[in-house]
């Protein structure tokens, strides 16, 4: 017993040395499991039975007395584990940062070209709350104008402060008085005299006949004011330009031709109303007229006149007039062309889009008839079945060539229907006929 005793303290001894030596805690569960054997015969081959024992109960369970080997190794992997999740964390963080960073200098981008100010909340529903002066007011009531539309309660208090708008109206919404009336409020307090006279506004509109309804709206809204409006477009081919322009009218418009038209420029009107090639013409050919003093300009239908192809025409007019412009822009469509116009025109404007779910104007009903394929030769024949049979009166018909407006005129003649056609082959006879006349039907050349 004594021997056994002995060779227990020398093994107890030795593995406290290994554990100080090794920094390991196994050796103290050798030692405490070598204390409870009772061993006669081999001692040592029970005691390295009962230390694999334990060894393998300690991989099989999360025994606290594991080696700190092992659990160096397994909190490595785990440290190891949440390096990379974390790695991936961050990546990803980093990519959304990307992504988010794109948004926002989008945004910035955006927000630095655009005014910040927003448009007024206040909802204007009678001309009486803009601080309009006595003669547009009074413009106003002899034309029946006494609630303003959406765009006109938008566009005029933003016009009035004198800064750059882009308007995304459709026709028919009545913008045209919303860019005329702060044009006029404006030229109120211009400086008069004769050496004080300069075309101090003008307006760009992609058609002649647009350009004729801005000039009797104007001129009407303008009834009591001393101000001077000149309409500068083409001739329809041996008549004055419209059934609506009357010969009264000739000498405030400028007479039509480029020769009378010159004359009237020279003279510096308040306001010209222009379509883009005609104005062109004067710019390079008429030495007395210029834009340099110009203070307001409008382009109507901006997308329309693009579509025109006056591009470069709008990119020469736009240049010729002063940067310290006002410039309002009004749209039925924003692309991409109409977007770079706005960005070499304008100088921080107001988005006004009012109501920009509607595509078309309000009130309109929109129908569509299908004509199937092979039948495309059948499409007079449904038309004046449509007029005969559903649609009776106050019918208007857009057709592509004269030569198919004049035969549609001939058949709905036969059929004892009144109809009439319009284009630019008219005389100055027929256009004042048609302008008496009263029809059914009317064919327009497109």
């Amino acid at each position: 017993m004594d021997d056994i005793i002995a060779r227990r303290r020398f093994r107890g001894s030795s593995g406290k040395r290994k554990h100080q030596e090794d920094g390991d805690e196994s050796s103290g569960e050798s030692s405490e499991l070598e204390i409870f054997e009772s061993h006669e015969d081999d001692p040592d081959d029970e005691e390295s039975v009962l230390l694999e024992h334990d060894e393998e109960e300690a991989r099989k369970i999360d025994d606290p007395l594991a080696t700190s080997d092992e659990t160096g190794s397994e909190s490595d992997g785990a440290d190891s584990q949440e390096e990379k999740s974390e790695l991936d964390l961050e990546d990803t963080g980093s990519s959304g940062d990307d992504s988010a960073s794109e948004t926002e200098a989008q945004k910035a981008k955006k927000k630095a070209f655009f005014s910040s100010d927003a448009p007024s909340s206040e909802q204007h529903s009678s001309f009486l709350t803009m601080n309009l002066s006595r003669p547009v007011l009074k413009g106003l009531t002899s034309l029946g104008f006494h609630t303003p539309t959406p765009i006109q309660a938008a566009t005029i208090p933003v016009g009035l402060l004198g800064k750059d708008v882009v308007g995304n109206a459709v026709t028919g919404s009545g913008k045209t008085a919303a860019f005329i009336i702060p044009m006029i409020e404006r030229l109120l307090y211009r400086d008069r005299g004769k050496r004080a006279a300069a075309t101090r506004c003008l307006i760009l509109v992609p058609t002649r006949e647009l350009a004729v309804q801005c000039y009797d709206v104007g001129k009407k809204l303008a009834a009591h004011t001393d101000i001077q409006f000149c309409l500068v477009v083409g001739t329809y081919r041996g008549s004055l330009l419209s059934p609506g322009l009357t010969s009264s009218q000739v000498g405030s418009t400028g007479g039509l031709s480029l020769k009378s038209q010159e004359v009237a420029l020279k003279a510096r009107p308040d306001v010209v109303i222009a379509t883009p090639g005609r104005l062109i013409d004067h710019l390079r050919n008429s030495p007395a007229f210029a834009l340099d003093a110009l203070d307001v300009l409008v382009l109507d239908e901006a997308d329309r006149m693009l579509s025109d192809g006056f591009a470069d025409e709008l990119g020469e007019i736009i240049k010729a007039c002063p940067v310290s412009r006002q410039t309002m822009l009004f749209s039925a469509t924003m692309t991409d062309s109409v977007d770079e116009l706005i960005r070499m025109s304008l100088n921080k404007p107001v988005r006004l889009f009012v109501d920009p779910k509607r595509s078309v104007a309000r009130g309109l009903v929109q129908e569509f008839v299908r004509v199937r394929a092979g039948r495309e030769a059948d499409r007079s024949a449904l038309l004046v079945a449509l007029c005969t049979r559903t649609f009776k009166s106050g019918v208007i018909v857009f057709l592509r060539s004269k030569k198919l407006a004049h035969q549609l005129r001939v058949v709905f003649g036969l059929l004892g229907l009144s109809c009439d056609e319009l284009h630019g082959d008219l005389t100055q006879e027929q256009v004042n006929f048609f302008s008496a006349l009263v029809v059914d039907v009317l064919l327009i050349l497109l």
